[in-house]
């Protein structure tokens, strides 16, 4: 008998027939997962940002509807992309906790994050998290003093928080630089959302004992520079259909290497474009006015008991 002929009697056995029905029917449950998940990205995409995020974020130009509906869309091409926007509605519960707003430089702050150990007080405003020399890009991870949410109705009634992975903050306020090309802005959007799905709260707080453990966190970690680098790069792979010239150094075996990435980092290659230091150099000096503060903090907790 053929092979044919076998492979048609095992599949129209007894057995056989009931695999291959319960193939095709896990198969159409993935298929329809993915709809609907699609579906729900697409009913987001016509709501603009919840004002709570949006009075939380710094002061720039708010992206209009279309141009926001334009940017997902565009990162939705990308399997990458996807990936990232499911996650953040799952971890954020909505698309209307992402603010997206046009800037000098590219950012991004994590609005109301939970309380804990170090305080917000402890806490720097903004904390500069990675750069690229070339287009003067700036990744800001946490900010943000929390607000009292009004418990209304109202169109700006509080947003609720989902279950599943805990998110970072209420929401998340993106800036992107402005003057340049489109594809830029996709990458920029993935690099920042990375940080805003895949960082662990501690490395955002720095609940570290060393300056060493505090950079090594920040750049190495999971949702840290090296992995928002190589997101940023997977996509534009994904959209261009061939590595630009900026990623195409660290493309090793057909993917981006966070090793390579990171002796980037580290060495100052890849640098902070706002102050011109290296990643070292830039994340040892926040460690040591987080722990300054951190001091000055527990001396005045002091005084009060006192």
């Amino acid at each position: 008998m053929s092979l044919l002929g076998v492979t048609r009697r095992l599949i129209w056995s007894s057995g056989g027939k009931q695999k291959t029905i319960r193939f095709v029917w896990v198969f159409c449950l993935f298929l329809s997962a993915i709809t609907r998940a699609e579906q729900a990205i697409d009913a987001q995409l016509q709501l603009e940002p919840h004002p709570e995020v949006l009075r939380s974020c710094d002061l720039a130009t708010v992206m209009t509807l279309k141009e926001r509906q334009y940017l997902i869309s565009k990162l939705r091409i990308s399997k990458a992309g996807q990936t990232i926007l499911e996650n953040f509605k799952r971890q954020y519960g909505t698309l209307e906790k992402l603010a997206l707003q046009w800037d000098q430089v590219s950012y991004s702050k994590i609005t109301d994050p939970p309380a804990g150990p170090p305080p917000a007080s402890e806490r720097p405003s903004r904390a500069l998290a990675q750069t690229t020399p070339s287009r003067g890009r700036v990744s800001r991870a946490l900010a943000g003093l929390n607000k009292k949410a009004r418990e209304d109705n109202s169109p700006n009634a509080p947003l609720a928080q989902p279950r599943g992975p805990q998110p970072l903050g209420r929401g998340v306020c993106v800036h992107l630089t402005k003057n340049l090309p489109e594809i830029e802005h996709v990458a920029d959007l993935a690099h920042e959302l990375t940080h805003a799905t895949k960082l662990e709260l501690k490395v955002l707080r720095g609940d570290v004992e060393t300056a060493e453990q505090f950079v090594g966190q920040r750049l190495g970690s999971s949702g840290g520079e090296a992995d928002a680098f190589a997101t940023e790069c997977t996509v534009k792979r994904e959209i261009l259909g061939e590595w630009d010239p900026f990623c195409a150094p660290y493309v090793h075996d057909g993917k981006i290497s966070r090793e390579k990435v990171l002796q980037s980092l580290y060495s100052g290659q890849l640098s902070a474009s706002l102050t011109g230091e290296s990643y070292p150099t830039l994340l040892t000096r926040q460690f040591q006015a987080l722990l300054r503060k951190r001091i000055y903090s527990g001396l005045e907790n002091k005084r009060g008991i006192q």
